[in-house]
């Protein structure tokens, strides 16, 4: 082959990667628009469902300083409670784990509330919604199957401790979510149940907090947050603004030194959910990977096609 016609089929075929290029890059920016248009109609859906505010407020996370007694391997897992009380498990040779309560965090004043228990990780909750002076406990306990695993419950009843049907979370999730936490987040005076979740929305999968609201016989899934790309890495709920509903205080991935919080808007109190020198910002959802792939795509047809120019 001559030069010339070299030069013009290299010529031929960068005219037909251009083009090829140009109808890649459009679909591109299509499939993007729709996927912002399905996003926005989700997000919009979400705050006006959503009993919280869709707006987080940032503040630095405040380190620990020294620790308590407990603060160790040996009463792993543990909690501290809206009342100051500590709940902590520690291993007996012959049950297995028991679970203490130390009132105040007293290390003489404590007393056994439940032996033989097996706890997941951390999922060991304190909640007082039912009774804010006297806090049931809940505890996932830890199988080697998935799915045989059940949220238990010890029920305080002025101090004594009553143990209850556990919940099967099979029913609920097919396996222990990652970071599952226990709210009131309508104020009923109910057990509901918070966890990061997946939505897909086009082709991709976006991340959500959900909560199962508890009703009787079982529970009502409700989407409370979009996260979009981010995930959490931390997620509690409290009564911060002291109303008489669940507030949400979650991490990021990625962001560990600050924590986010959410206001639960159902029992509006004066007094809204403000950490110190916390402020007000969005969780940025924004994604341009589709873009850069397809950049890099386009890239790499064009390496491939000179080369076997140069090549022939």
């Amino acid at each position: 082959m001559k030069l010339y016609q070299k030069i013009a089929l290299g010529l031929m075929s960068a005219s037909i990667l251009y083009n090829s290029s140009c109808g890649i890059s459009e679909r591109a920016k299509e499939n993007e628009a729709g996927f912002r248009r399905e996003e926005s109609a989700i997000v919009r859906m979400i705050e006006n469902e959503s009993p919280f505010s869709q707006t987080a407020v940032e503040a630095p996370l405040i380190k620990e300083g020294k620790k308590e007694w407990y603060g160790n391997e040996e009463h792993y897992p543990f909690i501290k409670t809206p009342t100051g009380d500590v709940i902590y498990s520690k291993d007996d040779a012959w049950v297995g784990k028991n679970l203490y309560l130390s009132k105040g965090g007293n290390e003489k004043d404590i007393q056994k509330i439940a032996e033989g228990v097996s706890i997941k990780s951390n999922h060991i909750y304190s909640a007082n919604f039912r009774d804010r002076e006297n806090p049931d406990i809940y505890w996932v306990n830890d199988t080697l199957l998935f799915k045989n695993r059940k949220l238990s419950c010890l029920r305080n009843e002025g101090g004594k401790f009553v143990e209850q049907t556990p919940i099967a979370l099979k029913d609920y999730f097919g396996k222990t979510p990652e970071y599952l936490e226990l709210g009131d987040i309508n104020g009923d005076g109910r057990l509901d149940l918070l966890y990061e979740s997946t939505i897909k929305i086009g082709n991709r999968t976006e991340k959500v907090i959900k909560a199962l609201i508890g009703k009787d016989g079982g529970f009502d899934e409700k989407i409370i947050y979009y996260l979009g790309e981010s995930k959490i890495s931390g997620l509690i709920a409290r009564d911060v603004d002291n109303d008489g509903d669940s507030d949400l205080i979650f991490r990021l991935k990625g962001n560990d030194n600050h924590l986010f919080g959410l206001e639960n808007r159902t029992k509006k109190n004066s007094s809204p959910l403000v950490f110190s020198d916390g402020f007000k910002r969005k969780i940025d959802s924004s994604d341009d990977t589709f873009a850069v792939m397809i950049m890099l795509m386009n890239m790499n047809i064009m390496l491939m096609t000179t080369n076997m120019l140069m090549n022939y």
